[in-house]
């Protein structure tokens, strides 16, 4: 199998708003993709590079079972009111017999316990979320998290954040099903983030790492799927792009992140969309061998506004599923 990526850094001089825009460089990982550059009058160069790829990623360790650690479809659960910039899930899934919020990797913290954080809401008008009854992905009707930012104020954001967590995993596979908007990234240079993971010193800009997968157009309003990784928004460590399985907007799709964690060689992640691999990158998925703090298991953030998904069916496990 064949995909086709664009592997992009950034140099440190380069803007946040600017970090889909323009890139040049090169990675380790085995695939084929584009170096492109970019000049201040708009123009590129680009470089095709075929290289063999299989797409299937490295098993769960010989004679490990990967083990389920969380399922929901938030049948049965319930949304509190907005407390202190959260709003929390709390009850138990009535289909899978878990409770929220999840308690993986350490992280049932009542001080800190993790929910949506509702990130400069502009006192709630900025953000919705609700438990929505819509026809979900398999044509049946379906209790989902909706949420929307409506407008930014100052990097608006509705994430939904597992946070202190208190292990590092030896591996994570986390999916679910979500169907965005159908006009949030569409136009030039557009972006919304997805998903992320944050490590305990990410804020420093300098010692610590992040995740994070994007859908987004680039300044010619081709669309692509991104998936990085970074010490700050403007020096990633990594990049993958794929501008060759197209974004789905307005519809349900399943989405999968495939996670080893280490500060080597022998680490890996990979994204795939309806089972078809997005991305894949073979080394550092940490940095300076800091720790895992949150995970932001779904996240509402990017360039465009009115923004907005449902997501169902969570399920995050310590390895791949068979």
């Amino acid at each position: 199998m064949k995909s086709l990526q664009k592997l992009t850094y950034l140099p440190l001089m380069i803007p946040v708003i600017l970090l889909l825009l323009c890139a040049c460089g090169k990675d380790d990982i085995g695939s084929t993709f584009i170096v492109e550059t970019e000049t201040e009058a708009e123009t590129e160069t680009e470089v095709e590079i075929d290289v063999d790829q299989s797409g299937t990623p490295p098993p769960t360790a010989p004679g490990r079972e990967a083990n389920l650690l969380f399922k929901s479809g938030f049948e049965g659960v319930s949304l509190t009111e907005t407390m202190y910039d959260y709003q929390y899930i709390v009850g138990k899934d009535t289909e899978t017999g878990y409770y929220w919020p999840p308690t993986i990797l350490g992280s049932a913290n009542a001080s800190e316990p993790s929910g949506i954080h509702n990130i400069n809401d502009d006192n709630g008008a900025a953000i919705d979320n609700a438990l929505e009854v819509v026809t979900g992905p398999n044509g049946n009707e379906t209790t989902t998290l909706f949420q929307r930012v409506n407008y930014d104020v100052q990097v608006t954001q509705a994430p939904y954040q597992i946070n202190d967590i208190q292990e590092n995993p030896d591996e994570l596979y986390i999916a679910y099903w979500m169907k965005t908007d159908a006009s949030s990234v569409q136009g030039i240079d557009k972006w919304r983030a997805i998903w992320e993971y944050k490590t305990a010193n990410y804020a420093s800009y300098s010692n610590g790492f992040r995740m994070i997968a994007f859908m987004a157009t680039d300044i010619r309003g081709n669309p692509y799927w991104m998936l990085q990784g970074d010490v700050s928004p403007q020096n990633p460590i990594w990049q993958v792009r794929n501008t060759q399985i197209p974004l789905i907007l307005g519809e349900w799709f399943k989405v999968e992140y495939h996670i080893k964690w280490s500060n080597g060689d022998d680490g890996y992640a990979s994204m795939k969309v309806n089972g078809q691999l997005i991305g894949e990158h073979h080394g550092v998925t940490t940095y300076n061998n800091d720790n895992l703090d949150f995970i932001m298991l779904t996240q509402v953030y990017g360039s465009n506004y009115p923004m907005y998904q449902w997501v169902d069916d969570v399920e995050i496990w310590d390895g791949v599923p068979e």
